[in-house]
């Protein structure tokens, strides 16, 4: 079993809940916001992702993921991976991003979701 199906099995809910509960949030808690770090694009881990427009140096902070619990592109379309180079950690009310590792330029951002709950 994936991760993914493991996400579901956990949560009690299908592929199509959880899908309905994308659409849900994008309406009610997303705020697009530019970013001068990263840029979207079609993903070979899963539908779109985030990928670096230059290098980006170990512990550099990415961007914002959650301003007044609205999720931004860095929380939306950041794919997960058991080896991810971005980690999520709450500052204040928001929640950031931040570089684990080097990422080369156009390589994609990927985080754990499993890792931790903020």
């Amino acid at each position: 079993m994936n991760d993914f199906e493991l996400y579901l099995k956990e949560n009690n809910m299908t592929e199509e809940q959880l899908n309905d509960w994308m659409v849900y949030m994008d309406k009610y808690y997303y705020t697009e916001t530019k970013s001068n770090i990263y840029y979207k694009k079609k993903s070979n881990t899963h539908g779109v992702g985030l990928f670096a427009i230059n290098n980006i140096k170990k512990n550099k902070e990415i961007g914002i993921a959650s301003i007044n619990d609205k999720r931004t592109p860095l929380a939306r379309y950041i794919n997960h991976s058991k080896n991810p180079n971005v980690e999520f950690l709450k500052v204040n009310e928001n929640i950031i991003g931040y570089s684990l590792k080097d990422i080369q330029k156009n390589k994609e951002l990927l985080v754990n979701y499993r890792h931790k709950k903020l």
